[in-house]
């Protein structure tokens, strides 16, 4: 175990420093779906290594903590004192000598790091080297390069105009940086050997003070593209000849140093370990092993005692030291430091946090962090990142829901000339502030309705009282408001305003749990609630609660059957199979359009969706519950499905109702079409077309609830074709020569015959199990697969349909009225020979 530096604190300071990582973007998820970890993050937890740093050459981290907004702060021993300083105030630091002295350390720090696995630091520059009050030289910011991933974590380049040629393009150009790559540790040797060129062969200025020699980003790389030299001390000297006398100088053995290390091709460096035994380092040893030492417990936690630092005299003459780093005895005699500088870095830092220090305040407090205010800028174009949200989500959010209150309320005041709008901006959702009002008008109510609910006696007794008073105290009484007394007295109200108001209607089981959300929503509006919960009967529930409402019930659960054989026939024929009939559980759902099924705050947002639509999609919310509990049901048995039911399960409303929209739009208007559906409801008439292509009003209670599929309208077959020319499947089950005669573009001709089951007459053409493997195929991809024949041969055509569906194929329906519907409308075409 390494264990953490415990350097002690000495003459050093705290020098603090901050950068901003690089933000992903919104609601970016990685490979597996989860959402990406910040990238703060990643370097919080990456530049944990740090802490264990330990050699006399390289400042220890002290601490790394993560702020807001993706922020970093980074405290970490420091000097006042850079190589630049010392170059310009310590005239030792010019020569030869001391220079070479002080690569030595550096490079003994590179060895280190790189023993460690920091590979590469990047960041090498002269005001990143700190000498200390003894001359020593300390790296200071090596592991920004490393906590950074290579700097990938980071929005800005990490680098200097000392870095190697590779590490300036890496930076202008990320996608050339090697993937997963760690840098190279002769990058750093470039950037060691480029600092030592400057400062061994400075410029004279006009006024005769000596400056290091300035070389440029832009030199260095035209050099490195087009140069005929190796490297880089060759080339500078070759463009500037003044310099060659002070090269030549300086040692051979230093000449050969600089020449090695500033080679363009970063393959012909040599790495810093491979330095320390060249012959410039010649007569210098190591300041401490290069080699990270392992430390057993408990050296690895608690700090060694200090060594004693050299005599004051051996300072640096003029040295900036902190302010409280000496003590006098009793004579007045600076006796150098005691106290808190007796102790490790990482314990003086956190006894400064428990006294209420604060990095980042210290930050700002000298001008290194600056808020700015936000400037706002009014967008051209809404916007949309909130509507991708989540429903739920979208409900909670502020913002959002400001914006589409005010919205909605600007709406509602222009009602009914806007009602148009209000329909268009309610697709995309109704804010719950409001939700009570759009339903009004979305269900067109208008007038004075104060007057209109005043003027029903809602006193006298009527036969309906007794059962009324059984169901309002249970109907949602899991909600506060609707289980207090005054809200059973609301109820009691619209329930008999209702039945009397209806007097060819009667009250069933249920109507309270209709009234439920509309009181809910309109609680001091009792007036407005009747009108709503009037409109909603009428449109959704036509002729429901009739006295004798058996066949609306079971028209309506006989298209319920045909719309889930049409869009799912497995689980259609699994239900089937088992006796599990939509008797058993879908009544109380149509009859209460769900309401005593699901929770209030979940039919609010059924509800939302249901009062854009037709009164169909109440069957297509059945169907997708169904869909979303379809690979439960295909393998219960009945009574496991009779459990399921008795206590729905918890499913996401939101994707339900999403599916109910999809259902309805993938089915054709007319496989919906019902006798009692109410006279507003869309059905299929075209007014173009003949009146048999529309007409469905023939078909009978009995054939809806004996036929498996459903029926399609002449007039749907014709639109469909048109505007998705090769979407349907058009099964024409007439003999060949009567095909011949005449048939739709496009249709397969598979005669009746053909789809005789085993033990019938064989046919020449094969069994039924060919021609359902060919119905197959050819259905895959279509939005219906519409099977016809003639009328004398109905019952061959249900035996085709049935066959179809038991096979599992989708989309299956009867054409109403069989082929002889296109007789005299011109949309029968004749086959060309050999056309099947």
């Amino acid at each position: 175990m390494i264990g953490l530096s415990n350097d002690t604190l000495g003459y050093a300071s705290l020098g603090a420093s901050t950068f901003l990582a690089s933000a992903h973007p919104s609601e970016s998820c990685g490979s597996n779906g989860l959402p990406l970890t910040p990238n703060s993050v990643r370097i919080l937890g990456r530049s944990q290594l740090l802490y264990t740093v330990s050699h006399p050459h390289l400042c220890s981290y002290v601490s790394i903590q993560r702020g807001k907004h993706e922020r970093l702060i980074v405290v970490q021993e420091f000097y006042k004192c850079d190589l630049l300083a010392a170059w310009n105030n310590h005239q030792e630091f010019q020569t030869e000598k001391r220079l070479i002295q002080v690569m030595h350390e550096v490079m003994q720090g590179l060895v280190y790091l790189n023993k460690l696995g920091i590979s590469c630091c990047c960041n090498l520059c002269p005001r990143n080297l700190l000498i200390d009050p003894y001359g020593k030289a300390k790296m200071n910011g090596y592991g920004l390069y490393y906590m950074t991933e290579q700097g990938t974590a980071v929005s800005f380049p990490i680098g200097n105009e000392f870095s190697a040629p590779e590490v300036l393009i890496a930076g202008a150009c990320p996608e050339l940086r090697p993937a997963g790559g760690g840098g190279n540790p002769s990058s750093d040797v470039w950037s060691l050997a480029l600092m030592f060129l400057s400062l061994i062969l400075p410029t004279q200025t006009k006024s005769g003070h000596k400056e290091p020699l300035e070389i440029s980003v832009a030199t260095v790389l035209l050099m490195a593209s087009k140069s005929d030299h190796d490297d880089l001390a060759s080339a500078i000297i070759d463009q500037k000849p003044q310099l060659l006398e002070k090269f030549e100088m300086l040692s051979a053995a230093t000449q050969d140093l600089l020449r090695s290390c500033l080679k363009f091709d970063p393959t012909s460096r040599p790495s810093p370990i491979d330095l320390l035994s060249h012959p410039a380092f010649a007569g210098l040893t190591l300041t401490a092993p290069v080699d990270p030492q392992p430390r057993p417990f408990p050296r690895c936690t608690i700090a060694s005692p200090r060594k004693a630092f050299p005599p004051m005299d051996e300072m640096l003459s003029n040295y900036p030291l902190p302010d409280d780093c000496m003590t006098l005895n009793h004579d007045g005699v600076k006796t150098g430091i005691g106290g808190l500088r007796e102790r490790s870095m990482r314990e003086v830092y956190h006894l400064w946090q428990l006294a209420g220090g604060q990095a980042e305040q210290e930050l700002v407090r000298h001008g290194f962090i600056i808020s700015r205010p936000p400037i706002l800028v009014k967008s051209s174009s809404e916007d949309t990142e909130a509507r991708k949200l989540p429903l739920v989500i979208r409900e909670k959010d502020v913002e959002y829901q400001f914006h589409r209150i005010i919205l909605f309320h600007r709406l509602l005041r222009a009602y009914p000339y806007y009602r148009s709008r209000i329909v268009a901006d309610a697709h995309m959702d109704i804010p719950p502030y409001h939700r009570g009002e759009v339903w009004a008008a979305l269900l067109g109510v208008d007038g004075d309705t104060i007057s209109t609910y005043a003027e029903i006696d809602k006193v006298t007794p009527t036969s309906t009282d007794r059962q009324i008073e059984v169901d309002i105290p249970r109907c949602h009484q899991y909600d506060e408001l609707l289980s207090s007394p005054r809200a059973h007295q609301k109820f009691t109200r619209l329930l008999k305003a209702w039945v009397v108001s209806h007097p060819g209607l009667v009250y069933w089981q249920g109507l309270d749990s209709l009234t439920a959300p509309f009181l809910y929503l309109n609680f001091n509006n009792e007036a407005l609630a009747y009108a709503c919960l009037t409109a909603f009967i009428k449109k959704y529930l036509h002729k429901f609660f009739l006295r004798d409402n058996s066949a609306v019930i079971q028209e309506y659960l006989a298209k319920f059957c045909h719309l889930v054989a049409f869009h799912d026939p497995l689980l259609f024929s699994h239900l089937a199979s088992i006796g599990f009939v939509p008797e058993l559980y879908a009544i109380p759902w149509f009859l209460t359009m769900y309401t005593h099924v699901f929770p209030l705050s979940q039919i609010f947002h059924v509800w939302d969706t249901l009062l854009l639509h037709p009164a169909s999609l109440a069957l297509c919310v059945a169907a997708a519950i169904l869909r979303h509990l379809r690979h439960q049901l295909l393998d219960f048995s009945f009574n496991d499905c009779i459990l399921l039911f008795s206590d729905m399960p918890d499913i996401n409303i939101e994707q339900v109702v999403k599916d109910s929209v999809d259902l309805h739009l993938e089915t054709p208007v007319s496989l919906l079409y019902r006798h009692h559906a109410p006279p507003s409801s869309d059905r299929d008439t075209e007014q173009h077309l003949s009146g048999p292509l529309n007409d469905l009003s023939s078909i009978t209670l009995a054939e809806q609830r004996s036929e498996i599929c459903g029926r399609i309208s002449g007039a749907d077959v014709v639109r469909l074709s048109e505007a998705l020319p090769g979407s349907l499947l058009v099964v024409d089950t007439r003999p060949q020569h009567l095909f011949q005669t005449g048939s739709l573009m496009n249709a397969w001709n598979a005669p009746g015959e053909l789809w005789m089951r085993e033990g019938d007459s064989p046919s020449e053409d094969g069994g039924p199990q060919l021609v359902l493997e060919q119905a197959k195929l050819r259905a895959v991809g279509k939005m219906a697969v519409v099977v016809m024949g003639t009328k004398a041969a109905h019952h061959l055509t249900l035996q085709v349909c049935e066959q179809l569906v038991e096979a599992g194929v989708a989309r299956v329906c009867l054409l109403h009225g069989g082929v002889d519907v296109f007789q005299a409308s011109g949309h029968l075409v004749v086959p060309s020979p050999g056309a099947s």
